[in-house]
C-alpha cells in the first residue's frame, strides 16, 4: 500500500547519509539511483496524501497501492539483503554495494504508476467538471423507531436538550462526539423530532453530509428538509443562489439545523455561511468522529462526548432489540448478559449482534454458539455494521493507517504503553519526520490523531494530558485484524483454534503470536523465513521443550520482541534490526565491528545467574559506541557499568533519548556527556560506593524524567546531596534514596516539576517538613512505602496538586488537613495498610471537602 512508501524512505536514507562512525558504507558511485529512489518515493507519497484520499474506495487506485506494495518490498529485499551479505562477506573492509538491475527496473515500475495516478487524477477532474456526481448525503432520515430508543443516555438527552433550548440568544454549535456505531445519529434523531424541540424552533433542517460530500446537494438536502418540497426551478439553481436562499429563509426565526456525519473542516466552511446569528437562540447541531473537527467548529465546553454503555445498559438495549416488549427467559440470561457485554458498550455492535439473535432458535445452544465469539460473528454477519466502522479507516491519511493496523499485533484487551508503542512505530518506519520536531514526538502527534479519531482509546492517564497507555475497542480491533490481513500487513495468530499451517504464517512479513500452539508451530519450524521484517510473541514459555528458534534466514528482520527466545551466537547476522525487546542470553559485541548498526531500541530483560556484561558484550561503553543510531537502551533486573571508552572509540550519541539504569562511578559524569540529548534516565548506586565529586546534570538540557535508584542502609552519604538537578526535569523518581532535612526544599525549586514519586525512601528525623517555596508546579505526588511519622505541609505547597496516591506508608500519623484544601486536587488515592489516626485525617478530609461541596474524591484500597 502507499503508506509503505514511508518505511522504503527510511531504509534508504541511512545508508545514503551514514553516521560520520560508519562513513565506510556506500561507494559514491551508487549515490544518484538511490537518490532517484527516494525522490520517486517521496513524490509518490505526496500525490497519495494530497490527490487521491476521494478516491480511496475506487478499485483502480486499490490496485494501484498494491503494485507500490510490491515494488517496496522488492526494493527493500535488494538494498537489505545486499546489506547484510555484503557487510559480513567483508567483514566491513569493503564499501557497501547494491544490484543496479534490480533498482533500475524499480525506479521504473514508480514511474509507471505514478504515471497512471496522473491518468486517474486528470479523468477524475474531468468527470467531476462535466458530469457532477451524485451526494452522498442522504435525504431527511426517517422519523425515530422503536430500535432508536436512547440507551444510557438520557442525561446526556437532558443536558442537549438545555443547550438546545437554553437563554444563550447567540448562535451556537453544539458536535456530538464519539466513534463509529456509539449511536450519534440515533440521539441526534431522538432530540430532532422531540416535541419540545419541534415546538421550540421555527424552522429544522437535516442532511447527513458523510465523506465525499457535493455541496450543491448538501444544500438542495437542506431546502427540503426546512420546506418540504422543492421546485424544479430551484434544483437547477447555482451553489451561490442556493447559498443566499438558505440563508434568507433562515434569517429572522429561530433554527434547528443537524448536519450528521461530518468529517472534514472543509465541509464545515463550505456550510456554515448558511447559518446567519441573528440573536433568535438558533442552534446548529453536528455529528462527527474527529475530536479534532469539533473543537474546530465549537469550544469544548459545548461538546456532548458519547461515552460506550456499561454492562447493564448493554443487556437492556440487547434485550430490548431481540425481545422488544417479551420477557427474556430465565435460561437464556445468563448467556445474553455475555453476549451483551462481549459487544463492548458500543450500541452499533448490540444492535448487529440482537440481528444474530432475532434469527435464532431460542434456546441456550444456539445463543452459545453465538456467546462463543461474538465479534467474529457481528464482523461476518452484519456487513452493515463492518462498513460503518469501516468508513473511519477508509477516512484515515495515508501516513496515519500503518499506525492503525499495527495495534492488530497486540493481543485482546492488552494494554500498549505510550512509549512502547511509540517505539515500535519509530523502529518500523511509519513516522514521517515534522519540522522541529523528533520523531517520538511526531508519533505522538500521531497517537494524539488516532485519539481524537476515535480509533484508540486512553487506557490510562498519570496526569491530565500524560497518557501512559492506550487500548482499541474489541469491535475495532475485529477490523483492525480484518484489515491488516486483506492489505498483507501483518498475520497475527489470535487464538489456538487458528486453523494455520507455521508456513503460511512465516509467509508474512510481520507476525505477532497470541496462542501458544501457534508459538509451538513456529518453535518446531525452527527458524523464521527470508520475508520475515517483524516477529512479535506474547508468550512467555514457547515450548516445553524450549525450541531454539534460528534467525539464520532472516537477514531482514527489523523487529523482535520476544521473552525466553533462544538466540544463537550465529544470529549476529540480524544487521537490520532497529527494535530488541527480550530475555535472550545475547552476545551484542562478538567480532564484529557493527553487528547492530541500525538498532534504535534496546530493552533487555535480565535471566537469574546472567550477568549485564554477558548480555552485550563485555566492554558495555564499546558496544554502545558501535550502536550509532540507538535511542533507548533500557535493562530490566540489572544495570550497566559504563566504563570511558578510548579515543579511536569515542562517539557521541546525538539520538540517544532513553539510558536506563546506569551505575554511578568516578567515569559517570565523562560518559554521559557522550549522551547530551537524554530525556529520560535511571540511575543507580551500588552498595558503599563512595562519591566525593558533585555530579552535575545541567548539561543535559533536555532531561526530564530522573529516576534515581540507591541502596538503603549503608553508612555513605546520600547520593542526592552530590546531585545537581537540570531545570528541565518533569518527573523525578526516588527509590531507597535516604533525602536530607534541607533536601526536599531543593527538589520543590524545580521550575518544571509535575510529577513526584517516593519510594522506599527514609526523610532524615522520619519528618518531612515542606520549606516555605513549596512545590509550585507539582501536579502528582506518589508516597509508596516512605519511611515518615510526621508530615507538614499544606494548601500553599502544593498549589497546582492534582493526585495524590498514599501506599503503605505504615508509620505515618497523619495526612496535613490542609492538603484538602488545594483547590486543584481532584482526587486522594490510599492503597493498603495505614495508621489509623491517618485514616480517620483523611476521612475528616473527606467529610469536610463534602460539606463544602468540592468534588474532591477520596478512595481507600485497603
Amino acid at each position: 500500500m502507499a503508506y509503505n512508501l514511508e518505511t522504503l524512505i527510511q531504509t534508504v536514507e541511512p545508508i545514503l547519509n551514514p553516521h560520520p562512525h560508519h562513513p565506510w558504507l556506500l561507494r559514491p558511485v551508487h549515490r544518484p539511483q538511490l537518490q532517484s529512489l527516494i525522490d520517486k518515493a517521496r513524490s509518490l507519497a505526496q500525490l497519495f496524501e494530497n490527490c487521491l484520499p476521494t478516491m480511496a474506495m475506487d478499485a483502480r487506485v486499490a490496485d494501484l497501492e498494491a503494485r507500490i506494495r510490491d515494488a517496496v518490498y522488492e526494493a527493500e529485499d535488494a538494498i537489505e539483503f545486499h546489506f547484510v551479505d555484503q557487510l559480513r562477506a567483508s567483514r566491513l573492509r569493503q564499501r557497501f554495494e547494491i544490484s543496479l538491475p534490480n533498482l533500475q527496473n524499480i525506479i521504473r515500475d514508480f514511474d509507471l504508476v505514478r504515471e497512471e495516478i496522473m491518468k486517474l487524477i486528470d479523468g477524475s477532474q474531468k468527470m467531476n467538471k462535466n458530469n457532477p456526481s451524485p451526494s452522498s448525503s442522504s435525504v431527511p432520515a426517517s422519523p425515530a423507531n422503536p430500535e432508536n430508543t436512547i440507551e444510557g443516555l438520557s442525561n446526556e438527552l437532558i443536558k442537549l436538550k438545555e443547550k438546545l433550548t437554553g437563554h444563550e440568544k447567540k448562535l451556537e454549535i453544539i458536535p456530538i462526539v464519539g466513534m463509529g456505531g456509539i449511536g450519534k445519529t440515533t440521539l441526534a434523531r431522538n432530540l430532532y423530532d422531540d416535541p419540545l424541540i419541534v415546538s421550540h424552533f421555527d424552522k429544522s433542517a437535516w442532511a447527513t453530509v458523510s465523506q465525499d460530500y457535493d455541496l450543491n446537494k448538501l444544500l438542495l438536502d437542506l431546502l427540503q428538509s426546512a420546506t418540504g418540497d422543492l421546485s424544479n426551478e430551484i434544483c437547477r439553481e447555482g451553489i451561490h443562489k442556493l447559498i443566499l436562499r438558505l440563508y434568507q429563509m433562515l434569517y429572522g426565526r429561530r433554527y434547528l439545523i443537524v448536519l450528521d456525519d461530518i468529517w472534514s473542516s472543509k465541509a464545515w466552511d463550505d456550510l456554515k455561511t448558511c447559518f446567519p446569528d441573528n440573536g433568535q437562540g438558533s442552534r446548529v447541531v453536528v455529528t462527527t468522529r474527529e475530536l479534532s473537527l469539533a473543537n474546530y467548529v465549537a469550544s469544548e465546553i459545548l461538546h456532548c462526548r458519547m461515552n460506550l454503555l456499561d454492562d447493564d445498559q448493554s443487556w437492556n438495549l440487547l434485550r430490548r432489540k431481540v425481545f422488544r416488549e417479551e420477557n427474556c427467559p430465565t435460561e437464556l440470561e445468563i448467556v445474553g448478559k455475555k453476549i451483551a457485554g462481549d459487544c463492548s458498550g458500543l450500541p452499533l455492535a448490540i444492535h448487529a449482534v440482537g440481528g444474530v439473535l432475532v434469527r435464532l432458535d431460542r434456546c441456550r445452544e444456539s445463543w452459545e454458539s453465538v456467546a462463543d465469539d461474538v465479534r467474529l460473528v457481528v464482523a461476518n454477519e452484519n456487513e452493515h455494521f463492518s462498513s460503518i466502522l469501516s468508513l473511519s479507516y477508509n477516512h484515515l491519511p495515508y501516513y496515519l493507517r500503518p499506525c492503525f493496523l499495527y495495534m492488530s499485533a497486540f493481543p485482546e484487551d492488552f494494554e500498549v504503553k505510550r512509549s512502547n508503542l511509540i517505539r515500535l512505530w519509530v523502529a518500523e518506519g511509519f513516522v514521517k519526520p515534522i519540522l522541529g520536531k523528533s520523531l517520538e514526538e511526531a508519533a505522538q502527534v500521531y497517537l494524539q490523531e488516532l485519539v481524537d479519531r476515535n480509533l484508540l482509546l486512553v487506557c490510562r492517564e498519570e496526569i491530565k494530558g500524560r497518557v501512559k497507555s492506550y487500548m482499541m475497542h474489541d469491535m475495532m480491533r475485529e477490523l483492525c485484524i480484518r484489515k491488516a490481513r486483506e492489505e498483507d500487513f501483518l498475520f497475527p495468530s489470535r487464538s489456538s483454534t487458528d486453523d494455520i499451517s507455521p508456513e503460511e504464517m512465516l509467509q508474512s512479513r510481520r507476525l505477532s503470536v497470541h496462542s501458544r500452539l501457534c508459538a509451538n508451530r513456529i518453535a518446531k519450524s525452527r527458524k523464521l523465513r527470508i520475508v520475515n521484517r517483524t516477529m512479535m510473541c506474547f508468550i512467555r514459555r514457547w515450548s516445553s521443550y524450549e525450541s531454539e528458534l534460528s534467525f539464520s534466514e532472516s537477514r531482514a528482520l527489523r523487529v523482535l520482541s520476544a521473552e525466553e527466545v533462544k538466540v544463537s551466537n550465529q544470529d549476529k547476522r540480524l544487521m537490520n534490526l532497529r527494535y530488541l525487546s527480550s530475555d535472550i542470553d545475547l552476545d551484542l559485541g562478538g567480532n564484529l565491528r557493527a553487528p547492530f548498526y541500525n538498532l534504535q531500541t534496546l530493552i533487555i530483560k535480565r535471566k537469574p545467574g546472567v550477568t549485564t556484561s554477558s548480555l552485550i558484550g563485555s566492554n558495555v561503553t564499546w558496544c554502545l559506541m558501535n550502536m550509532p543510531r540507538l535511542r533507548h537502551v533500557k535493562f530490566i533486573d540489572t544495570s550497566m557499568t559504563l566504563n570511558s571508552p578510548g579515543e579511536d572509540e569515542v562517539v557521541v550519541l546525538e539520538d540517544l533519548q532513553t539510558l536506563s539504569p546506569v551505575v554511578i562511578n568516578e567515569t559517570f559524569p565523562r560518559v554521559l556527556k557522550l549522551f547530551p540529548n537524554l530525556k529520560k534516565l535511571g540511575i543507580r548506586r551500588h552498595g558503599e560506593l563512595v562519591i566525593v565529586s558533585t555530579i552535575d546534570l545541567n548539561y543535559l538540557s533536555k532531561l526530564e524524567t530522573l529516576k534515581c535508584l540507591c541502596d538503603l542502609g549503608t553508612e555513605a552519604p546520600s547520593i542526592l546531596s552530590l546531585l545537581v538537578f537540570p531545570h528541565s526535569l518533569k518527573k523525578l523518581i526516588l527509590y531507597q534514596c535516604s533525602i536530607p532535612l534541607d533536601y526536599s526544599d531543593r527538589i520543590g525549586e524545580l521550575p518544571n516539576l509535575e510529577i513526584l514519586n517516593l519510594s522506599s525512601c527514609l526523610f532524615e528525623s522520619q519528618t518531612w517538613e515542606v520549606g516555605k517555596g513549596g512545590f509550585g508546579r507539582l501536579r502528582m505526588l506518589r508516597l509508596h512505602r516512605v519511611d515518615m511519622v510526621t508530615w507538614r505541609a499544606d494548601e500553599r505547597h502544593y498549589p497546582r496538586l492534582e493526585q495524590l496516591d498514599i501506599r503503605n506508608c505504615f508509620r505515618l500519623e497523619e495526612i496535613p488537613s490542609g492538603i484538602g484544601e488545594i483547590p486543584t486536587l481532584q482526587i486522594i488515592n490510599v492503597h493498603k495498610t495505614m495508621s489509623p489516626s491517618a485514616v480517620e485525617s483523611l476521612r475528616r478530609i473527606q467529610e469536610e471537602q463534602l460539606e463544602y461541596g468540592n468534588s474532591l474524591q477520596v478512595r481507600f484500597f485497603l
